[in-house]
């Protein structure tokens, strides 16, 4: 499963924030995670429990009485360590896509060898799951032949998943691409800088 607690601590090892700005930033880059703000302070607190977060300071919003101060928020040690973890992890094969697009987004250069080792490691399980599916398809059988309804529809589930495993190796294939791309043109890039 996606853990939005990492996205949070990743947001704010690129700049410190407090709950609104974080869950604007989470808007604009994290769209498909549909988080409130609400959701979005619950992280904080949970980071800060678990002392991969602290206070950095005091933001003032607003010249009126009620702008009240915003606690910022910054990574401890321990939460760039854990951010670190989590990013060298691979992703568990349910969630792959959401898990690989917030690490693509909070990626480097530096992380880039790291994500096409997993993005393989998903694609060889990911390709050892399709194989798991051993039924007929429910397009494979033939007109007027009597087959239970409940063996069509297991057929059908089957089918769909089938074709979401394949549609996400296509994509983990894609990405392999971009990114092995991406390192030979980094390594062609600092092969070519003169010696300081």
């Amino acid at each position: 499963m996606l853990s939005t607690k990492h996205v949070v601590l990743g947001l704010l090892l690129e700049r410190p924030g407090y709950g609104y700005d974080l869950q604007q930033r989470m808007d604009e880059r994290f769209s498909f995670l549909q988080l409130s703000e609400t959701a979005i302070y619950r992280l904080l607190d949970s980071l800060q429990r678990d002392g991969y977060i602290a206070e950095s300071g005091r933001k003032v919003i607003g010249g009126t009485r009620r702008g009240s101060p915003r606690v910022t928020y910054a990574p401890t040690d321990a939460g760039t360590t854990e951010f670190q973890q989590w990013m060298a992890q691979s992703c568990a094969t349910t969630a792959v896509r959401d898990a690989l697009h917030a690490k693509l987004i909070l990626s480097d250069a530096e992380d880039l060898p790291r994500l096409i080792e997993q993005v393989m490691d998903q694609e060889r399980e990911t390709l050892a799951e399709l194989a798991t599916f051993q039924r007929p398809r429910a397009a494979n059988v033939p007109n007027g032949e009597e087959v239970p309804w409940g063996t069509v529809a297991a057929m059908l589930v089957d089918d769909a998943h089938a074709r979401r495993l394949q549609a996400t190796i296509g994509w983990l294939q894609q990405v392999r691409s971009v990114l092995q791309r991406r390192v030979m043109e980094h390594d062609r890039a600092s092969a070519e800088l003169p010696p300081s």
